[in-house]
This record gives structure tokens, sequence and C-alpha cells, in this order.
């Protein structure tokens, strides 16, 4: 074979090997990635919070009694919470079923809710006795109940389309002496509006701590690059004056430095091949971009106007109490287990050593605090929560204030000082 054809033969078989390799990596087969020739970003200094069970905990705990009346609602983290968890963490279950509906008419009855629907693997944290079940229990609300004064005390777990109900051996004498060792140290006023929607409150001025906070900022490029397999295809758009956007033809990322908010969108929905659950999923990813600071609790968001697409809330928590507003919250929008939308705040808010206690109101202060400030509505149409509110205070420092959220027939209206009684947001004193 002369040289030339030696030649020739080598030249004709790169490029086969490269008209092959160009048709892999346009199909995007090779790479197994929605986007083409491209895989999921590399991702460089992961962030060790949050793990899914970090997140998944009760974000309020509720004691009702009929005979003698009374209710309490419990500070996540308090001795008394952490009785009430061992028991559930002791508890042998017999009997589990289906149930349709919420026990009726129980004398007593201790409620932890959850913010998000938990799969048994999760609820089996807090509830170990359904580890060995045969039946795939989920739900976003424990309860032990006595259907009759002095009875056995029973088990329920709801959630958005099944409950089932359990009998225990939870001792019915001990039982007792926790429900009213909670209605003495923690007493509190149900309100409850004409469309069903309850809450819990205070029934006097209690003492909560007002906390400094911090903001760790991550830098931004970094965090930006982290959405994208190949920063160096970036185009920058300069929006307007106050948005800018990065985009690789595919996906994007908007940056809203006046309201300190980051956007991630990505068009390129496929199924995902991962055997982690959902949640394992999304927290994985929060981890991947920036991460957050740690105390934070999940809650299902969902909009029936996106079917199919399920919704994620990371939000602060701090001293047992969730922080509101929408400033500190990271939100995940998932379809067929891609993810498809993320925002958050670029900064991680942490709470600082500095602590300071006060005496929030009790209900009926803050009932007469929305009789001042709404004086022709309804009061009974109102519920509130007791949170905390960030307050800026300095650059890059912060207060979380106690605070209540209020709502009126289940819809957010605004914010109130749990101390001074002032508005924080949305309503306006006439």
């Amino acid at each position: 074979m002369t040289a030339k054809r030696l030649q020739t033969l080598v030249l004709s078989v790169l490029v086969l090997i490269s008209l092959v390799l160009s048709y892999l990596l346009w199909r995007g087969a090779w790479l197994s990635s929605p986007e083409p020739g491209l895989t999921a970003p590399a991702v460089r200094n992961l962030s060790p919070y949050p793990q899914a069970d970090q997140v998944t905990g009760p974000v309020e705990v509720d004691v009702q009694r009929l005979k003698p009346a009374g209710a309490a609602l419990i500070p996540i983290g308090s001795a008394v919470y952490r009785q009430w968890v061992d028991v559930l963490h002791s508890l042998k279950v017999e009997r589990l079923r289906r149930e349709s509906a919420p026990p009726a008419h129980a004398t007593v009855n201790i409620v932890f809710h959850f913010g998000l629907e938990l799969r048994r693997s999760d609820i089996s944290r807090w509830l170990p006795a359904l580890r060995l079940s045969p039946l795939a229990v989920s739900g976003d609300t424990m309860e032990l109940y006595q259907a009759a004064a002095g009875g056995p005390v029973l088990l329920m777990v709801t959630g958005a389309s099944d409950g089932y109900t359990a009998e225990t051996d939870v001792d019915r004498k001990r039982f007792a002496q926790l429900v009213a060792g909670s209605v003495q140290r923690y007493p509190a006023v149900v309100w409850q509006d004409g469309q069903g929607n309850t809450s819990y409150l205070p029934a006097q001025g209690m003492e909560m701590e007002r906390l400094s906070a911090s903001v760790d900022k991550p830098p931004l490029l970094p965090l930006v690059h982290s959405f994208f397999v190949n920063p160096g295809a970036l185009t920058r758009i300069q929006e307007s004056r106050r948005k800018v956007i990065w985009t690789d033809g595919t996906r994007a990322v908007q940056w809203d430095p006046e309201a300190n908010v980051l956007t991630f969108d990505d068009p390129n929905t496929s199924a995902s091949t991962t055997e982690r659950t959902e949640l394992q999923a999304i927290t994985s990813y929060i981890r991947s971009h920036g991460g957050a600071a740690s105390g934070g609790v999940m809650f299902n968001g969902d909009d029936n106007a996106l079917p199919g697409i399920h919704t994620y809330q990371l939000r602060p928590q701090f001293a047992g109490y969730v922080v509101f507003g929408n400033q500190w919250t990271q939100e995940v929008e998932v379809n067929s287990g891609h993810v498809v939308h993320y925002q958050r705040p670029l900064g991680n808010l942490t709470a600082g050593a500095e602590r300071q206690r006060v005496t929030v109101m009790g209900a009926s202060e803050l009932r007469q605090v929305l009789r001042d400030v709404v004086p022709k509505a309804r009061v009974s149409a109102y519920t509130a929560h007791l949170g905390y509110w960030v307050v800026p205070d300095g650059d890059g420092h912060m207060e979380l204030e106690p605070a209540f959220a209020v709502l009126r027939d289940g819809v957010s209206v605004g914010v109130i000082d749990a101390v001074s009684g002032q508005v924080l947001e949305g309503m306006k004193r006439p």
C-alpha cells in the first residue's frame, strides 16, 4: 500500500468518526441529556444543607380538650414539644387501616401539622411504629386523640386523599397529664372563620425571642454559573436598568438586585431517571445551587392552574417559628422529576447570637388591633399565625421580629407586629 493510499484511508476513518460523534452529540443520546450534547452542570462546593430529613418537621403542634375546655399552642423545640415527640417515638400501633374522614367529636386531640405531604419513610422518622406497616401511609398531619373521655388513645394520619387510623398503647394517665400540662403551660384560643379555617393563638401574653440575623451572600457569578453546563457559552442581557439575564439559549437565570432575587427557568422537561424521591431530588438541587441556612421547613404550594407541576417552598424557621413573607423563601417547581423553575434570594438568612426576650400580645389584644385596623370588616372572618418578620437593620444585618401573619377567609392579607400591634405589611390603619 502506497503512502498516499494509506493517508487517504486514515483521513476517511477520521472523517467517519467525526460524523458519528457529531451525530451523537447533536442527538444528545450519548450523554442522556434533555439539552443536545450537554449534561447537567458539574457542581462544586456543594452546600451541606438542606437534607430531606431536615426540612420535614412539624410547623405547628396544637392541643384541644373539651372537658374541661382548654387548648394549647406548643412551641416547636420546647420541653413540652419534646415530650409529645417522645410519645410518638415510643408508641405501638395495632389495627392500622384506611379511614376516609377525621375523627368526629374527639374529646381530646393533639395535632402535629407538617408543611407537606410526607411518605411513609419520612413519617416514620417521627412515628417509627409505621416502618413495618404493610400500608403505604402518607399524610401531612398526625393526630393523637381520644374518642371518649378517659378512653384509649388513637392515632390518625391524614393527607390530601387518604386517611389512616390505628389503636395505640399510649398510657392514658400519662396522656392526660401531658394534655393538662400543655394547656397550663401554653394556653391558646382557637379562631375559626366561616370557611372552616382554624388557627391557634396565645390566650394571653407570652414570651418569645427577638433575634438578630445576618445574610450570608455567595458570589453572584459562581451561583449563576452553577445552573449551566458551559458558562463560557452564556449571553448576558441587560433586560432593564435593574434586571440582568444570563442564558445559553435553552436555560435562563434572571437577577433582580433590588429585590435580591435570583430566578432560574428551564423549559427542557424530561422524565427523571433518578431513584430518589422527589423531596430528596429537590433538596439535592437546592444544595447544588447555593444551599440554605439550617432550620428551614418545606411546604407544598401546588397551584391547581398548573396541573402536573409540583411546587415546593423552603421557608426559614428560627426558635420554632417560621419566617413570613416571600423575600426569604426558596421556591422550586418540578415537572416529571425535572426542575423547571427555581427562585431564591441571593443570600441565606442566618440567626446571630443576640437574643432579646419580649412579650407578644394574646388573642384578645390581637382581635382589638384588627378592629382598629379594619373597623368595617367582620373580625370573625380572620385567622392568624405566630411567627417572625424580617426587618432590615443596617448593611447586611436584620432583626427577626415576632409577628402575626393575618388571613381573611383563608387568604393572607397582612402582617402585624406581635409586640406593638404595628402593621408591618398589607393592611393599613384608616
